[in-house]
């Protein structure tokens, strides 16, 4: 994927204000909450929290890359739903392009990749970076973090504050949706443990831990049946409404 097709496909999420000297005017805060991606119809796609996030400020926007400057799209509708941490927006931008989306779960160690706007904002050169990550799945589990404990991917990188809500997709000829970027998983596993007693009589504990951080996306297959209020139907709905439902393979007899 190049530089030029990932300006297309996915958008930095940032909270606006409106200039003081200019009212009704907004301008981009010095900030990326997350990353948007589209579904179709005018509607993108982010993470929950990402959107909360955003949403404490006057106005939600997203930016539109245009040579070497970005563009503000004002958002004037979005919804957070909570079962998944999944946010809805409402935007009108003619360049976004589209993936099809896989409606099963994947193997381990199908390679995948994504692409969005962690640690984005450049305050030396007041811009805003793009950055992609890759490699093969890890594992697939039910994730009890959120309320609808949706199926979600391990993803063998960590995934940095501002990529959530970033697409991940297949890394071959297909470019398949797979899933959301939600955030991060950690596992401690303990590697020493020694105590010691102090000429007082207290009893000091040293513990030495190593630990396991990787990304986490919330499935497709699991993102699905979410009814939105914004989108007037399930996701399902929405994109078997528009072609986006990636054809699965017929089983054998």
């Amino acid at each position: 994927m190049t530089i030029i097709q990932a300006y297309e496909l996915v958008f930095p999420l940032v909270g606006c204000s409106l200039k003081p000297d200019k009212p009704g005017i907004p301008v981009m805060e010095n900030d990326v909450y997350g990353t948007a991606f589209s579904i179709g119809g005018g509607l993108f796609l982010t993470a929950g929290h990402s959107l909360r996030g955003a949403a404490g400020h006057k106005l939600i926007g997203v930016g539109v890359r245009e040579g070497e400057t970005w563009r503000l799209v004002v958002i004037d509708e979005h919804e957070i739903i909570d079962s998944h941490d999944i946010g809805v927006l409402r935007a009108t931008i003619p360049e976004a392009s589209v993936l099809p989306w896989a409606t099963s779960e994947l193997a381990m160690l199908t390679q995948v990749q994504t692409v969005g706007f962690p640690y984005a904002f450049d305050r030396d050169q007041m811009t805003i970076g793009i950055r992609a990550f890759g490699g093969n799945l890890v594992s697939s589990r039910t994730f009890l973090g959120f309320p609808a404990r949706p199926r979600v991917y391990e993803l063998p990188f960590a995934c940095p504050r501002g990529l959530s809500g970033a697409p991940v997709f297949t890394a071959d000829n297909t470019s398949r949706l797979v899933g959301l970027v939600a955030g991060n998983t950690a596992t401690d596993m303990l590697l020493l443990r020694e105590s010691a007693v102090t000429k007082e009589g207290e009893t000091t504990v040293f513990e030495q831990y190593e630990r396991l951080t990787l990304g986490i996306a919330v499935q497709t297959a699991s993102l699905l049946s979410v009814q939105s209020r914004l989108v007037g139907q399930s996701l399902r709905e929405h994109l078997e409404s528009h072609g986006l439902l990636w054809p699965e393979p017929k089983k054998r007899l």
